[in-house]
């Protein structure tokens, strides 16, 4: 099924679109992918097949199975690996939160992390959150963890601390995690 799930460029815009909503139909996808209905509905119906949408009557609605959020999550890990990089003066970025759980909706924000021995020169995480924000379209906050910001997170707010650790997955360079 996967292979037919990602065959083709626009059945992978149409997987990011449909995920990324929590209820969808055949006009709706078919309006937004500029593809024809007939396409939709067969490629809804493999989704079907697959455990990744539920049909009722005309509307298909987003399973939260496991294979649906493992989907999404490649697909999140795909679209950013083309949209970030490095900055030269960190160490490490990565994604936290909905994003890199896999629980994202069309109107979550994407929480990156990125770790650096110093807080960056003015106006670094600025241009760096635009640029991403350019290449993903979605609204885009930036955590910068110095090894201070980290012993401080683990002293000051462990919940916080452990949902970052629990959802973040490294993207490029090396983790703030045992640094």
């Amino acid at each position: 099924m996967l292979s037919e799930l990602f065959k083709t460029p626009a059945r992978v815009s149409m997987l990011r679109t449909i995920l990324g909503l929590p209820v969808v139909t055949v006009s709706e996808i078919a309006r937004k992918e500029g593809v024809a209905k007939g396409t939709v509905s067969r490629y809804l119906s493999l989704m079907e097949r697959g455990g990744l949408t539920q049909r009722s009557g005309r509307k298909y609605r987003v399973t939260t199975s496991p294979v649906t959020i493992a989907t999404k999550k490649l697909l999140n890990l795909f679209q950013l690996e083309d949209a970030v990089t490095l900055p030269g003066w960190a160490e490490g970025i990565g994604v936290f939160g909905s994003w890199g759980l896999g629980t994202n909706t069309a109107e979550s924000d994407l929480d990156l992390w990125v770790y650096a021995r110093e807080v960056p020169p003015a106006g670094e995480t600025g241009r760096l959150q635009r640029a991403i924000r350019d290449a993903v379209l979605s609204e885009v906050h930036v955590l910068v963890l110095t090894p201070e910001r980290v012993h401080s997170l683990q002293e000051t707010d462990p919940p916080f601390y452990t949902s970052l650790v629990e959802s973040m997955v490294t993207l490029r360079g090396k983790s703030f995690v045992h640094a």
